[in-house]
């Protein structure tokens, strides 16, 4: 039923450029509220679970490779810790802040320019932003409100600088790995 409304979409998109957008915004929104309302569903099954507490601990969302172009409903996903969003449209992570027990963030192959957004982030530990638009070091320097300790960057305009390893390291204090290689 999903497909049929992504395919609905797409066709809205060719007759319609001008709203395009639109539907791309309107596809992320319910894609991400199926995934939503399907993850917190997984509770259902468990006893004395609440939200947030035993069997989401590790449970990842996994959102990868959706077309999505916008994140909405942050508040709804306050217990995700682990969250795949690799391979989209995203171009921005404002409202991130208020995935506080966020660990592991898989954000790399969208067309992000900076990791602001991420401050409210303080239990992030790893992070990967590999290929996106990022090409001012100060796009890393929300960093130093996370407690990042493995950061991938590697594929983003940023990386051509000489600066670039010092720059980051600075950014972010707890950092242990950069791009895979230990420090």
């Amino acid at each position: 039923q999903i497909q049929e409304v992504r395919e609905m979409l797409v066709r809205l998109c060719q007759v319609d450029p001008m709203r395009s957008s639109f539907y791309r915004d309107y596809w992320s929104r319910l894609l991400l509220e199926t995934a939503i309302t399907s993850w917190w569903s997984r509770d259902s099954c468990h006893d004395n679970n609440t939200p947030g507490d035993g069997y989401h601990d590790n449970t990842p969302l996994s959102l990868s490779r959706k077309y999505l172009t916008r994140i909405v409903h942050h508040d709804y996903m306050f217990a995700v810790r682990v969250l795949d969003l690799s391979g989209n449209s995203l171009t921005t992570l404002a409202g991130f802040g208020a995935l506080r027990t966020l660990e592991r963030l898989d954000i790399s192959s969208n067309r992000i320019t900076t990791l602001e957004g991420l401050e409210g982030c303080g239990n992030l530990r790893s992070l990967d932003a590999g290929c996106n638009c990022i090409c001012n070091p100060c796009g890393v320097l929300v960093c130093t409100k996370c407690r990042i300790e493995d950061l991938v960057l590697r594929g983003n305009p940023l990386c051509e600088s000489e600066m670039y390893p010092g720059c980051v390291k600075d950014s972010c204090p707890m950092l242990c790995t950069l791009d895979g290689v230990d420090l």
